[in-house]
């Protein structure tokens, strides 16, 4: 009766360690809702402030391209942010979207009038746009603020149940330690003691002793034993017996000495895979905040990137007069290092969101040739400054059912590293055909090559296979890995063939009808 005490008592430590253990991810899942919630009402002000920076752009340029952001997914953050609101936000929340449709109405009033080039408005106009934008930010502010408050404040109670979980863990594993010594102590007294007495009586009877031999009366294997010895004291052909069961006796006395060896042992590991499952959940909170924070912040740095490449664009355009060689020499700087900052910017941004989770394909059915063009075009300017000449190959005529913004991106970064990776005057083409229900695309080069070694490294966050034809590293190292996941997100795979010094193909498959 007692070891079923015993066993109902290990039983129920456990049942605590399972509680504390769903707490804990309750606690957690109730963090990650909060902290989801406070990065979109962060987006909804960045592109709050986006259309605010346009519209401001389009007013000194009446150049469209500010209007890129025109305020269109306000209304569906917003709905978003309202439905995971607790009732308490409610009131705020609609104060905030009364505000934000009183900006929009201005707002788009003030840009139907730019674009029919209206004189510029009466002060009284611009002022009540300011008060608008005002209003709209003094709303925002205390939902934000609470946004934060609630994210922390869920955090800490997560950080909290963990601690009691680890609390309860530790409990938990002294009271079957506990229990497993106590669950020993009764085994040798019940047990190994009976036989340690047999056994020196045994020997007693060897040496022609005259003693009692103890446990006669036992239901239970010490008795058959005990038994055993008093029919050999009493006959001299049941020595046979004896041995066996000495023999018997043994094997249970060695299972018992391992026993107790292994108990230390199994202990140490139990306390050993706590630890290690403990640090493998916390680096993966932290790896999900990482990426969080990377979205967040490459969001807030392409805003004032945006607004430097479109005034350097309107210089360039020379309409408030003519610029000298030096000054163009400068915007040029500018655009290149703005454009390529905004795509090492993009890249970080595509891989964060690709590693939370949180990137969503918008398929289309599109003119796959047409797109393929566009590339084409684009990085035209690229193969130019080497002399390289790059060919379209393309056979594939059909419609593609895909994301053609995400496609585009794969086509960029594959022949955009062809060309960095081939030398002056080398050549880069472009493969496609239908292959049953599948689209083959391979881009091609006759560059410096991939070692063996590397061809499965290149696919890795970071990893950079050598230096470029101009000798240096360019890049983050984040555009192959980009488009490895893309491929796979539109239900395919993508994979290379290259040797050194006798350039590299690179071959995608996918689906023609979306994933199957």
């Amino acid at each position: 009766m007692l070891a079923g005490v015993l066993v109902l008592a290990a039983t129920l430590a456990t049942a605590g360690i399972v509680y504390l253990d769903v707490s804990s991810g309750n606690a957690y899942t109730q963090a990650d809702t909060a902290r989801a919630r406070q990065l979109d009402l962060a987006n909804l002000y960045g592109d709050i402030k986006n259309e605010q920076a346009g519209l401001a752009g389009y007013a000194y340029s009446h150049d469209p391209r500010f209007l890129e952001e025109d305020g269109s997914n306000f209304g569906p953050l917003l709905a978003k942010i309202r439905q995971e609101a607790n009732p308490g936000e409610l009131p705020a929340l609609s104060r905030l979207g009364t505000t934000i449709d009183a900006w929009q109405a201005w707002a788009t009033a003030r840009r139907d009038a730019l674009a029919t080039y209206a004189p510029q408005p009466e002060p009284a106009t611009s002022l009540q746009g300011k008060a608008l934008f005002d209003n709209l930010l003094a709303a925002f502010a205390p939902v934000q603020s609470r946004a934060s408050r609630d994210a922390e404040s869920a955090l800490a109670q997560a950080r909290a149940q963990t601690r009691l979980q680890a609390i309860g863990t530790l409990a938990a594993a002294i009271v079957c330690v506990g229990l497993l010594m106590v669950l020993v102590a009764i085994f040798v007294r019940s047990t190994l003691s009976p036989l340690r007495s047999l056994v020196r009586t045994a020997r007693a009877l060897a040496s022609a002793n005259r003693v009692a031999i103890p446990w006669v009366g036992r239901r239970d294997e010490v008795g058959d034993l005990a038994r055993a010895l008093a029919t050999w004291k009493d006959g001299e052909d049941n020595r046979l017996l004896l041995s066996t069961a000495m023999a018997e006796m043994s094997s249970e006395v060695d299972v018992a000495r391992i026993f107790e060896a292994a108990v230390p042992r199994l202990l140490t590991l139990f306390a050993a895979n706590q630890a290690l499952e403990a640090r493998n959940e916390e680096a993966e909170k932290a790896n999900r905040l990482k990426s969080e924070f990377l979205a967040s912040m490459s969001h807030e740095l392409r805003t004032p990137l945006h607004t430097i490449i479109g005034f350097s664009e309107l210089l360039t355009e020379e309409l408030e007069g003519p610029l000298n060689p030096k000054q163009k020499r400068f915007l040029g700087h500018i655009l290149q290092d703005g454009r390529h900052l905004l795509q090492l910017i993009n890249e970080v941004l595509d891989i964060s969101k690709i590693e939370a989770g949180r990137l969503e394909l918008q398929r289309e059915a599109f003119d796959f040739s047409t797109c393929l063009s566009e590339v084409l075009g684009g990085i035209q300017s690229q193969a130019s400054a080497k002399s390289i000449r790059v060919e379209n190959r393309n056979i594939f005529a059909d419609l593609l059912y895909a994301d053609r913004v995400r496609m585009k991106e794969v086509l960029y970064n594959l022949l955009s590293n062809a060309i960095k990776f081939t030398p002056n005057g080398g050549l880069v083409w472009v493969e496609s055909a239908a292959d049953e229900s599948f689209l083959r695309v391979t881009v091609a080069d006759t560059g410096i090559g991939i070692p063996p070694e590397e061809q499965t490294s290149i696919f890795e966050k970071f990893y950079q296979v050598g230096n470029t034809t101009s000798g240096v590293r360019e890049g983050t190292g984040l555009g192959l890995p980009i488009t490895k996941n893309l491929v796979e997100l539109h239900g395919g795979r993508i994979w290379v063939e290259s040797q050194s010094g006798q350039g590299s193909r690179f071959t995608l498959v996918i689906p023609l009808q979306g994933t199957p």
